[in-house]
């Protein structure tokens, strides 16, 4: 199984799809605990 070629090409294609995918769920999720976090950022242990 030799990924060479177009096979690597759409490999990279979906993993790079997946990847961004990913990023994006994390960039979102970041987002939005460092707005709860500024906003609730006097109510610290």
């Amino acid at each position: 199984m030799s990924l060479v070629g177009p096979p690597l090409y759409e490999w990279f294609s979906h993993n790079a799809f997946v990847i961004a995918l990913i990023i994006g769920c994390v960039a979102v999720m970041g987002y939005f605990f460092y707005a709860a976090g500024k906003k609730k950022g006097r109510y610290r242990q």
